[in-house]
């Protein structure tokens, strides 16, 4: 059984990532799927910082104050989740979660 596995220059516990990947459910598989898990991550990150800045965009052309605040409490949201998955990222991801982490901020 794989416990732990080497992901980028990070030491990562698979059964942490499968506990942000699946929130929590506790449904660990007997042999983790490895190449699953990445597709999973990928996908997530990708969503989440496709939201983060579409939100960010959506502030920043809006005059409706309600639009705004919602986007600004959907973008703290996909925050919050895209930095559970951060250290389960790939090189390749690190600027597009860049980019979302800089639309947080102005957000904010």
């Amino acid at each position: 059984l794989i416990m732990s596995l080497l992901f980028g220059k990070k030491h990562c516990d698979i059964r942490a990532w499968e506990d942000v990947l699946f929130k929590g459910t506790g449904n660990h598989s007997v042999q983790p799927d490895i190449a699953l898990y990445e597709r999973l991550t990928k996908a997530q990150i990708e969503n989440d910082c496709r939201i983060i800045l579409e939100s960010a965009r959506i502030m920043a052309h809006t005059s409706d104050s309600g639009v705004a605040e919602s986007r600004r409490k959907l973008i703290g949201e996909r925050y919050a989740h895209l930095m559970t998955l951060k250290p389960y990222a790939e090189r390749s991801q690190r600027a597009l979660i860049k980019d979302a982490e800089q639309a947080y901020r102005k957000a904010w």
